[in-house]
């Protein structure tokens, strides 16, 4: 199979499918109550199964924890699955497999290299320029804290580092500012990257934000 059959969405995600079912009857949980664990209708998991319906990060990530493992660790085996255990190990071709999976998303998607020192950004979607005013180029580089613009101190930062710690998803609300100067409140979704070894080589986040109405803010 070449590179470019490979990427193709349609590909990756009848391969994710199989992935997942795979997954599921080898912890012997139906698809019932694995539908249930997660929190989706009726349906839902079934159209998955049958590689009938693109889903979210944030619902890999809840099969995910159902499945007692991670989105990383899905995304790998069905690589595996594809390239008939050929793992192409360039964390580009995880980004692609993600990209394929949000689809058009309005959200803004943003990963992170934790192998680095300063956890710099190095891809950002196209979303994530409408929803915080910086350009692509503008946020490569730098740590995704210059958004949060020195309060550091929040709830919802902690919680992601130590998810990012323990190697698993979080979502959370974090107070981010639009280039502009705007606050927005957002709802920030991560996933960790993990190696061969276990190890987090990348943090993947996805969020959307609402400016805050500072003249509610004002009154109370």
């Amino acid at each position: 199979m070449s590179i470019k059959e490979y990427m193709e969405p349609e590909t990756l995600l009848k391969g994710l499918s199989e992935t997942i079912r795979y997954r599921r009857k080898l912890l012997k949980i139906s698809q019932e109550d694995l539908s249930k664990n997660a929190g989706f209708a009726r349906g839902y998991l079934s159209d998955i199964e049958r590689g009938a319906r693109s889903f979210s990060i944030k619902n890999l990530a809840r099969l995910s924890n159902v499945l007692k493992t991670t989105p990383s660790a899905l995304l790998a085996t069905t690589e595996k699955r594809i390239k008939g255990g050929n793992v192409y190990a360039d964390f580009r071709v995880d980004s692609h497999l993600i990209f394929a999976l949000l689809g058009k998303s309005d959200k803004a998607l943003v990963i992170i290299d934790t192998k680095e020192a300063d956890f710099p950004i190095i891809y950002v979607s196209d979303s994530f320029a409408v929803i915080s005013g910086y350009s692509g180029e503008e946020a490569k580089g730098r740590n995704f804290s210059f958004l949060l613009r020195g309060e550091l101190y929040q709830d919802g930062l902690k919680a992601i580092c130590l998810a990012v710690e323990n190697k698993t998803s979080c979502e959370t609300t974090l107070k981010l500012y639009h280039k502009d100067g705007k606050e927005l409140l957002s709802v920030v979704s991560t996933s960790p990257v993990l190696d061969e070894n276990g190890e987090v080589t990348h943090v993947v986040c996805l969020y959307h934000g609402a400016p805050v109405d500072q003249s509610a803010s004002a009154e109370a």
